[in-house]
């Protein structure tokens, strides 16, 4: 008889790549279990075999809403009774262990991000209150910790910013759904057909991202530049349509709305470049973006900002070209007489490499 295994967020569509294209299918595949996954609506057409959805949230990130949401994710785990309920997002915790407590099903919590340090550090919050909510948070998780079975890891840094899980823990990174991979030994050719995907914010350098796609249209480098993602701050998705208006060599997907994986996966293939270009900062610093696996993995050529732990990927496939001074001028001489990704294996960049971890994992809870 399949056991019964619910993955469950207040911040992630039920189509979300982790939860969906990775752990979900990853589950599903074994035959062993029947997967649920509970989340937030998406426009997406869903199916897949041994996988339900439970789209039971509608709203944005106001921190007041989410809170209330813990009700209909409880009213949602009496009716599927898992035997394996996973978490990615602290207010549903507490409600969680409650019914760890009442029914006694095991309790993982996947850690995706760090939200003491993203509140303190990045959030729209204003000063006054963040830091109270910041801690807040991390009391959730200190005090939630000897409840939980086990906890999953999406960046191995966490292992040091959440001394309090101690060793029980399993790393499964963000790496990436394989898609088709672009011929080795390739260079550039202008003009380029310019990607940056992924969350948009002034964390992740959109707007710089826009500054540079003008630089190197002035210089004759570029095609286009494709924004495609989703963008939570209301001050930014403003600035990115101010500065792309009556620019018709900048392309703009998604914005306000969620972009299913595989449109994301269509312009990392129409692509010629990639764009990483994070702002220095101490949230990012020792993560690994989920887009740095997905454009390396495809052999996508990439500019990037500094960034040591990244160039250990960047110099062992010869993937990047790393500038901090991100302008056509600079840029030119590199970007078209550099050699990229000559013959070099990308097999641990995807997310192939982390399945048996999870199957592992749920076969010894």
């Amino acid at each position: 008889m399949r056991k019964t295994v619910v993955l469950a967020s207040v911040l992630k569509p039920v189509d979300d790549t982790r939860m969906f294209e990775k752990m979900a299918k990853t589950i599903s595949q074994t035959n062993k279990y029947t997967v649920n996954i509970i989340g937030f609506y998406s426009k997406s057409q869903l199916k897949a075999a041994n996988i339900h959805f439970h789209p039971v949230f509608e709203f944005d990130r106001l921190w007041l809403s989410r809170i209330t949401a813990s009700w209909k994710f409880y009213k949602k785990l009496i009716q599927l009774k898992p035997d394996i309920l996973i978490v990615n997002t602290y207010e549903l915790l507490i409600v969680s262990i409650l019914y760890r407590i009442l029914f006694g099903t095991k309790l993982l919590y996947d850690v995706q991000e760090d939200y003491y340090e993203n509140i303190r550090q990045l959030s729209n919050f204003p000063n006054a209150i963040k830091l109270s909510l910041a801690a807040i948070v991390r009391q959730i998780e200190k005090l939630s910790a000897r409840y939980i079975d086990h906890f999953i890891l999406a960046e191995r840094c966490y292992s040091l910013t959440l001394p309090f899980i101690g060793s029980n823990f399993t790393v499964l990174e963000n790496k990436a759904v394989t898609v088709q991979q672009k011929p080795p030994f390739q260079r550039l050719k202008a003009p380029l057909k310019m990607l940056f995907s992924g969350t948009l914010a002034k964390s992740t350098g959109v707007l710089e991202a826009i500054s540079l796609a003008n630089d190197l249209h002035k210089h004759g480098l570029l095609d286009h530049l494709h924004i495609i993602g989703r963008c939570m701050e209301s001050d930014t998705l403003n600035k990115i349509l101010q500065l792309s208006t009556d620019k018709s060599f900048i392309k703009l997907t998604g914005l306000q709305e969620l972009v299913p994986y595989n449109a994301i996966t269509a312009a990392i293939a129409e692509a010629d470049i990639g764009l990483i270009i994070y702002k220095d900062s101490p949230v990012t610093a020792s993560k690994i973006p989920t887009k740095l696996y997905e454009y390396l993995n495809a052999h996508l050529p990439v500019i990037s900002t500094p960034n040591s732990l990244w160039e250990l990927f960047y110099q062992h496939f010869e993937a990047a070209v790393i500038s901090d001074h991100t302008s056509g001028t600079t840029l030119r001489e590199k970007l078209l007489n550099t050699s990229f990704y000559n013959d070099k294996s990308t097999y641990h960049l995807s997310w192939d490499a982390e399945q048996a971890k999870l199957i592992d994992l749920l076969d010894s809870i």
